[in-house]
C-alpha cells in the first residue's frame, strides 16, 4: 500500500493518503485559495478535452518530450544511487514526481504506465477536473493523490519532491516568478524542474488572450529568471520547430487582419472559436509525423526557435 502524508489544509498536522484516498477528505485534497484562479477555468479544461482528449499531436509531443525528460532524470538519479542500493538492496526508493496543472491527468497516466511504482502526485487549481480524474483512476484501480492548491502559495513541504513537472502552466500565472520560487522551495537539492511554455513574446495575440495566457516566453529571459532563483540549466530547447514558420506567418497575418476589421466583424469572429480552429488545423497526421521526427532529432540537438519552449533546470 502506497501510504504517504501531506500538509493539512487547516495548517494543523498531516493528512494521510492511504493508497485509495485522503483519509477524512476523499479523493481530492483542496487547500485554501487566496485568489480566484483567473488564469484557468473549467471551461478551458472542457474545451481542451473536447478538442484533443490528450491525443492531439502537439499534446502527445508535449507528453513524449516531458516523459523523455523524466526518464532521463530518473536514469541519472538511478546511477547516482547505485552504490546506496548495493548497500541497501532490500530498500528500493522510488522518486517523487509532482505535476502542477495536471488538469485531466493525461500525462500522469503516461507516467503510471511507464513506472507504476513512482510516487506520483497531481495538482491543479480547478477542482472539478481533479474529481473527474480521481473517478477515472479509481475505475482503473490506480488511484493517486490529487491536490488542489495555488502554486503561488504552495502548502507542500520544502525539499519534498524529486521532480516537478509544469506543462503549459507558467503562462497562466500572473506572478510566474513567485511560482518558480515555490517550485524551487519544494524541490530537493538537485531536484529537477521540467517545464513547457508558449514561446515568442512577439506572437502574443487574441488567441493567447482567449486561452488566458498572461504572456509568451523568450527562452533567454526565462533562463535568466530561473537561474536568478536558484536553478542551473541542464537542458533548454523548443518544441514545434517544423510547424513554427507557418505558425509565425498565420499569427502575424491574423493579428494584422483582425486590427482592420469593424466591431461587427470582430464580434462575428469572436463568436467562432479561434482556439478550436488553430488546434484542429495542427491535428493532422502530417504534423504528428513531424513532431515524432522532431523529438527523435532532438536527442542530439536543441532547437533555437519553436512554438513552445521546454527544458530541464536543476535546483542548486
Amino acid at each position: 500500500m502506497n501510504i504517504r502524508s501531506f500538509p493539512s489544509p487547516n495548517g494543523c498536522g498531516e493528512v494521510v493518503w492511504n493508497g485509495q484516498e485522503f483519509e477524512g477528505y476523499g479523493p481530492v485534497l483542496s487547500y485554501p485559495m487566496p485568489h480566484n484562479p483567473e488564469g484557468w477555468n473549467d471551461a478551458l479544461t472542457d474545451f481542451h478535452e473536447e478538442i484533443s482528449q490528450g491525443h492531439h499531436p502537439i499534446d502527445e509531443a508535449s507528453f513524449n518530450c516531458a516523459m523523455k525528460h523524466v526518464q532521463y532524470i530518473y536514469s541519472a538519479r538511478e546511477r547516482e544511487r547505485e552504490r546506496e542500493r548495493e548497500r541497501e538492496r532490500e530498500r528500493e526508493r522510488e522518486m517523487s514526481v509532482l505535476e502542477i496543472g495536471c488538469s485531466s491527468g493525461y500525462f500522469l497516466e503516461h507516467l503510471l504506465k511507464w513506472k507504476p511504482s513512482l510516487h506520483i502526485t497531481g495538482a491543479d487549481i480547478i477542482e472539478q477536473p481533479l474529481y473527474r480524474l480521481a473517478d477515472r483512476m479509481a475505475q482503473k484501480d490506480r488511484p493517486i493523490p490529487l491536490l488542489r492548491f495555488d502554486i503561488g502559495s504552495c502548502p507542500l513541504y520544502s525539499a519534498s519532491q524529486d521532480i516537478v513537472v509544469a506543462l503549459n502552466v507558467l503562462e497562466h500565472i500572473e506572478d510566474d516568478e513567485k511560482a518558480i520560487k515555490e517550485i524551487h522551495r519544494i524541490l530537493k537539492p538537485g531536484g529537477a524542474f521540467i517545464f513547457e511554455v508558449p514561446a515568442g513574446p512577439s506572437l502574443y495575440d487574441k488567441y493567447d488572450a482567449e486561452l488566458h495566457h498572461y504572456r509568451r516566453y523568450r527562452s533567454s529571459e526565462l533562463e535568466k529568471i530561473l537561474i536568478e532563483n536558484g536553478f542551473s540549466k541542464f537542458y533548454l530547447t523548443h518544441l514545434g520547430i517544423f510547424m513554427y514558420p507557418p505558425f509565425y506567418i498565420i499569427k502575424k497575418l491574423r493579428s494584422c487582419y483582425y486590427n482592420f476589421l469593424s466591431k461587427k466583424q470582430k464580434n462575428q469572429i469572436d463568436s467562432e472559436s479561434t482556439s478550436a480552429k488553430l488546434i484542429k488545423v495542427s491535428g493532422s497526421s502530417l504534423f504528428k509525423t513531424l513532431f515524432s521526427f522532431e523529438l527523435w532529432l532532438g536527442n542530439w540537438i536543441s532547437y533555437p526557435v519553436g512554438i513552445r519552449c521546454c527544458g530541464i533546470f536543476i535546483k542548486i
